[in-house]
């Protein structure tokens, strides 16, 4: 099950001694912590989108869109970053959320 990450250590460690996915304008930074459960969190930087009612629209379509992926192995956390000032369709994010996650199944089997 994917829980929100909110442990400030657990967020440091990604970002120091993670490894990093790429695809499109989406980054996804990860790290295995050989525990029981898998953390997430969502960033859309404000320099690309000024208005906060933009950044929580796209924060709650990558959430709906990775609340729906299962396949993840137990104990990695990630962290996802948009990086890009155009707002990008549902469904194209689907589509790049979704083959990131195929590469992380393959980084982490």
């Amino acid at each position: 099950m994917l829980v929100p990450l909110k442990n400030k250590k657990k967020i440091d460690l990604i970002f120091d001694k993670g490894e990093i996915i790429k695809k499109g304008p989406i980054l996804l930074k990860f790290y295995d912590f050989n525990d029981t459960e898998n953390g997430y969190a969502v960033s859309v930087p404000k320099k690309h989108f000024k208005s906060a009612v933009s950044r929580n629209k796209i924060k709650r379509q990558l959430r709906e869109i990775i609340n729906k992926q299962a396949a993840i192995k137990k104990g990695i956390s990630f962290f996802i970053i948009y990086n890009s000032p155009e707002t990008t369709k549902f469904a194209e994010l689907k589509r790049l959320i979704e083959s990131l996650f195929e590469k992380l199944v393959d980084k982490t089997s």
